[in-house]
């Protein structure tokens, strides 16, 4: 996903039958051999943002986006017979809140080789109920192909520079984390994502696999919002096994994207804000 930078995203619904004992692979299986028409899945190609630029067609107000929005992850990722990878994506309802976790940090070469090394000092916002973002751009970031690496950099570092340091960091982390390789199902998948992905250069969107690997790289889970779909992705290195985790006490990175920007998310709308 992010083929056109996290790039080409488009909506087709199924339906997923499957038994309680069945495993993720199973379900994978399943979504691919019995596709139907339901509201609960949802299956995107391998970008977040394809369908970021069209027009909100609901012209929904914002209160009523509040009552609306979703929350979704993906239970299930995989190559189809053309060679593109998507995903499947479930409604998570467990509770989701809005406190995000803003850090400083020094990137430092190693002495020994070209890897660099993050050490962070961290502080959290007020905890509140996750609803929509409230746009603001303090600062714009380039829509280059870079954009989710330059995102990551200026929320991390203070500024958009250190995209490539991030890309690198991400790449190797694709390639060396074993749970980026059971999300792909397969040493051999991987190596077809990355042929297809070509991560490593510069300007290449970023994927959901690469989403997953800046997870596991900054040990944060990641919110991301779509604005023309209201619908926020939520990544977690616990993938998939997610209903033990207390969402009240996670601190987290949270970012939008509307008509193809992505937007570093500072605030969400109050549920009982006025004048909505």
């Amino acid at each position: 996903m992010l083929l056109k930078f996290i790039g080409m995203i488009w909506f087709s619904n199924i339906t997923v039958h499957t038994a309680e004992n069945d495993n993720i692979f199973s379900k994978c299986f399943k979504c691919l051999t019995h596709p139907m028409t339901n509201n609960d899945d949802l299956r995107y190609s391998d970008s977040l943002w394809g369908n970021s630029n069209k027009t909100d067609p609901t012209k929904d107000t914002i209160s009523k986006k509040i009552t609306s929005v979703e929350v979704r992850y993906l239970y299930c990722y995989t190559k189809e017979a053309g060679g593109n990878f998507v995903g499947f994506y479930k409604i998570l309802d467990n509770g989701h809140y809005f406190q995000p976790l803003y850090s400083k940090n020094r990137i430092e070469k190693s002495d020994n080789d070209d890897l660099q090394s993050m050490r962070t000092s961290n502080h959290s916002i007020e905890c509140k109920k996750l609803t929509i973002p409230i746009y603001e751009m303090h600062e714009e970031i380039t829509k280059d192909g870079n954009d989710f690496f330059k995102a990551l950099s200026l929320i991390r570092d203070g500024t958009q520079n250190n995209h490539s340091i991030y890309r690198e960091l991400i790449y190797k982390e694709v390639i060396n984390n074993n749970s980026l390789v059971e999300i792909l199902k397969g040493e051999d998948n991987l190596k077809k994502y990355l042929q297809k992905r070509k991560i490593k250069k510069n300007g290449v969107l970023s994927g959901v696999i690469e989403i997953f690997a800046a997870v596991y790289l900054i040990k944060m889970c990641i919110y991301i919002y779509i604005d023309a779909s209201n619908m926020w992705f939520f990544f977690h290195e616990d993938w998939p096994n997610y209903n033990s985790i207390d969402f009240s006490q996670l601190n987290c990175l949270y970012f939008a994207i509307k008509k193809s920007q992505i937007y570093i998310v500072n605030d969400v709308y109050d549920i009982n804000q006025e004048n909505l």
